[in-house]
């Protein structure tokens, strides 16, 4: 469903006529970007492929704004991938880390929101090919959610349970209220089913990228990778 047909479908839930008189279209919409955000935040549904820039020697490398967390990764120009891990593992490795640069990098490691490790480091400006979970934009009239259609109506729910206790201040065991937990849970089902779904997605995702290559090597007693 298009945006404008969940605001439909959600307007008659709430038993208003075609033109509401307690919301604004411009509030229902909000209503469900942030549904959808919310949505795509907490599963990390919402998936898109991003080059990203890697100067010579610079072992960190900035992510986009609206990047959620980083899936899979591999090097542009030869096609092999790059393994995940936790950024504490690459001290582990190597404690000088910071000094090593090769041809293209083994590891990376998410290091804060917006940016990641790479050991080593490019020893000339390369590109990184990333898929990411994203947070994505708000929705136009005609646009789509990035997500299977079954899970559009955890959006008409999200939208419903928000709108529903507008002004329902005191209000707090009264039916309106009702109908809002009612939303709410629905909305929370979806949730629910719809990262069973990302993580097979995920799943799929991270072997396609790596297959039978990806190994996280062993780390000894003295912090040195074995094998």
């Amino acid at each position: 469903m298009t945006r404008g047909e969940i605001r439909d479908v959600a307007i008659g839930a709430l038993r208003e006529s075609a033109i509401p008189v307690r919301w604004s279209e411009a509030e229902l919409n909000h209503y469900i970007d942030d549904g959808y955000i919310e949505m795509a935040e907490t599963t990390g549904a919402v998936v898109a492929t991003r080059n990203l820039s890697a100067n010579t020697q610079n072992h960190f490398v900035s992510l986009p704004l609206d990047c959620n967390f980083v899936i899979a990764a591999k090097d542009q120009a030869d096609g092999l991938p790059i393994d995940p891990v936790h950024w504490g593992f690459v001290d582990e490795v190597d404690n000088k880390w910071i000094r090593v640069s090769s041809t293209r990098p083994d590891f990376f490691a998410m290091f804060g929101l917006r940016e990641l490790i790479l050991y080593p480091a490019y020893d000339s400006a390369r590109t990184i090919e990333a898929i990411l979970s994203i947070i994505p934009d708000p929705l136009g009239e005609n646009d789509e959610p990035d997500l299977p259609q079954e899970y559009h109506y955890g959006l008409v729910h999200y939208c419903h349970a928000r709108a529903i206790i507008k002004d329902a201040h005191g209000d707090e065991t009264g039916p309106r209220i009702g109908r809002h937990r009612r939303q709410e849970r629905f909305y929370r089902e979806a949730m629910s089913g719809l990262g069973h779904w990302t993580f097979d997605r995920h799943k799929h995702i991270f072997m396609a990228t790596y297959g039978d290559r990806y190994r996280m090597p062993e780390i000894d007693n003295y912090g040195v990778a074995l094998g």
